[in-house]
């Protein structure tokens, strides 16, 4: 297995309504899985940001589904808090079919990446027409993983809310070895 580690910058700009890359390493293949942190901000490199009204935040993981088909999905859960404001101006979301950056009412999308791609070293995401914040753009930590003995499967799980509820995680057509969730 070959794990690679990127931070990029998606400018507000690149990331309305395009489709951008994120590289890896050079030779380091076609990856078979993505987990993306993000976090929308405004703030120049080393400094903090302070000037955005809302504040979003989330994680995402990209990969083939783990039924075995080769669809690559996009699984995301966001947060979002409005700066300086009472704690009901806050929001979150999950997504089954990418991921959403929005405003506390979810009037506004700032950010919505609705496909992923994997190429040679490195991957492609695509982003719909949305309004972002100004001067606001995403921080991103992605981190990569391939090698021939890795396979990945990204999906969805219900939790049961009753205490002490045994899961079983099942629709693999392989045993993992490690999940994250």
């Amino acid at each position: 297995m070959k794990v690679c580690t990127v931070r990029r910058r998606l400018w507000a700009t690149e990331a309305d309504n395009a489709v951008i890359n994120i590289d890896t390493e050079p030779n380091f293949g076609t990856p078979k899985a993505a987990m993306l942190q993000m976090i929308e901000c405004s703030a120049a490199p080393d400094a903090f940001d302070t000037t955005l009204t809302d504040r979003n935040l989330g994680i995402a993981f990209i990969g083939p589904k783990g039924d075995g088909s080769a669809t690559i999905f996009i699984v995301s859960s966001v947060s979002m808090m409005q700066n300086a404001a009472g704690a009901a101006n806050c929001a979150r979301g999950t997504s089954n079919t990418g991921f959403i950056f929005f405003d506390p009412t979810r009037g506004t999308t700032y950010y919505r990446a609705t496909t992923a791609t994997f190429v040679n070293d490195g991957m492609t995401l695509t982003f719909a027409n949305t309004t972002p914040q100004t001067n606001g753009h995403i921080e991103a930590i992605c981190t990569f993983f391939t090698g021939d003995d890795l396979t990945v499967g990204i999906g969805t799980h219900a939790v049961s809310t009753a205490a002490n509820t045994a899961n079983s995680f099942t629709g693999f057509n392989f045993q993992p070895d490690a999940m994250f969730f």
